[in-house]
């Protein structure tokens, strides 16, 4: 059987995934479904009595080949979400960025013209790749 990617989220990150055989995010799944104030993890132990109920958990399972999984804060997350919105392929922008400089860069430009809010930005992309064939035993590697 292929892996399953297992995803825990709180607060305002946005996970998204593009396979060979589609795309997905999490947890939410269009622009709507952003909380303008979510939930966040506090260093006072006290103000996290609510957590449980704020986290959400998705289970994906990863299909043979290359996985890309880009894990972004909320200011990027609004913008991937309203590119796929619009038709658009965000993963394609995100995977040309070969270094730190080249995404300030790429940010730089968004926010000039009105495509990214000017807010903190992280973004982590991943790729896994699930090795083998169905019914034999996979292997996942990242990169």
């Amino acid at each position: 059987d292929a892996p399953v990617l297992e995803a825990v989220a709180v607060g305002d990150s946005l996970l998204a995934w593009r396979t060979p055989s589609g795309q997905g995010t999490f947890p939410v799944t269009s622009l709507g479904d952003m909380p303008p104030y979510p939930f966040l993890v506090s260093t006072l132990k006290s103000c996290n009595a609510n957590l449980p109920t704020q986290t959400a958990r998705d289970r994906v399972q990863l299909p043979y080949g290359d996985t890309y999984l880009f894990l972004m804060t909320d200011a990027l997350g609004r913008w991937y979400l309203r590119e796929l919105h619009e038709g658009r392929e965000p993963w394609r922008q995100l995977l040309d960025l070969k270094d730190q400089p080249a995404f300030a860069r790429w940010a730089e430009d968004k926010r000039e013209h009105g495509h990214l809010q000017n807010d903190d930005l992280t973004l982590i992309i991943v790729r896994v790749t699930v090795e083998g064939e169905q019914g034999s035993h996979a292997t996942a590697q990242t990169g």
